[in-house]
């Protein structure tokens, strides 16, 4: 009999399968507790990860400079196609079309009876919810960063707003969901970690590292110099995004469970065993 817990339990009505699929996925907090306690109990690797993000942060300027001139200029004016509908919100098309491709993935998954296909798209936006509140809502609020110049080569357009300095912290604001140009809202970057989190979900269920991550790839260079990050900010919110991503998406799978069943057979007159292994 195949396990209750399988997603994809295709004697399982439709119905029946999806609402006990958002229980399981929507409905749970744990996997939020462990990503607020991982600094604590992965206090080495948390440790290796600051000491790397500061000495990153010592030589922002140059990098992100060179990042400003050489990689941002290469991707300037690439744009994904927006609806007029949407004209209020022209620089959140990538965040557009993986909304709408998560959504319809869920769809899908639910008129195919595809338990795997819901899973992946409701971890996917349990992710990108927790990369908002995480990164936007509270790391940006505790470091209230600002961001840096669009020309660091030449320092021109320092305003209230960005700087030159990328050891520019503590302009701190009340916290938002509208960062646009709101000063102290750099460090981490909420694109990279939203991004981030969801490749790592679909990279995770489908055990594909490929077409996830050459989507995020296209989709981190749409819109390249709307961004105004430090280099730092977003190695940062890649960091977090796949330690979200990964924590969520490993939640679910361990639950599923392994299990293991050795039975004995006979066969036209031989005598055997037969090995069940399920996961």
């Amino acid at each position: 009999m195949p396990d209750a817990k399988d997603s994809n339990v295709t004697e399982e009505g439709r119905w029946d399968k999806s609402t006990r699929l958002i229980k399981d996925t929507m409905f749970r907090y744990d996997d939020l507790k462990e990503i607020v306690k991982y600094p604590y109990e992965h206090s080495e690797k948390s440790w290796y990860f600051l000491t790397g993000l500061g000495t990153l942060i010592l030589f922002d300027k140059q990098i992100t400079a060179y990042y400003q001139d050489k990689v941002e200029s290469r991707f300037e004016g690439r744009r994904l196609p927006w609806p007029k509908w949407a004209r209020a919100w022209p620089d959140r098309a990538a965040e557009g079309y993986i909304t709408l491709g998560a959504t319809s993935s869920y769809l899908l998954g639910v008129a195919m009876n595809d338990g795997k296909m819901q899973q992946a798209a409701m971890l996917a936006g349990k992710a990108s919810a927790y990369s908002i509140l995480i990164s936007h809502l509270t790391l940006k609020t505790i470091f209230a960063r600002k961001r840096p110049v669009p020309n660091l080569s030449s320092g021109e357009g320092e305003t209230r707003d960005y700087t030159t300095s990328p050891f520019a912290f503590g302009y701190y604001h009340t916290p938002s969901l509208q960062s646009g140009k709101q000063y102290g809202t750099a460090l981490p970057s909420l694109h990279y970690t939203s991004f981030f989190s969801v490749a790592k979900v679909y990279q995770k269920m489908y055990d594909n590292y490929l077409i996830p991550y050459s989507l995020l790839a296209y989709a981190l260079t749409t819109n390249i110099k709307g961004h105004k990050h430090w280099v730092s900010d977003m190695v940062a919110g890649a960091v977090i995004g796949t330690l979200i991503g990964d924590v969520v998406t490993d939640h679910v799978l361990q639950e599923k469970g392994e299990s293991m069943m050795i039975l004995p057979s006979v066969f036209d007159n031989e005598v055997g065993i037969n090995l069940s292994y399920q996961f």
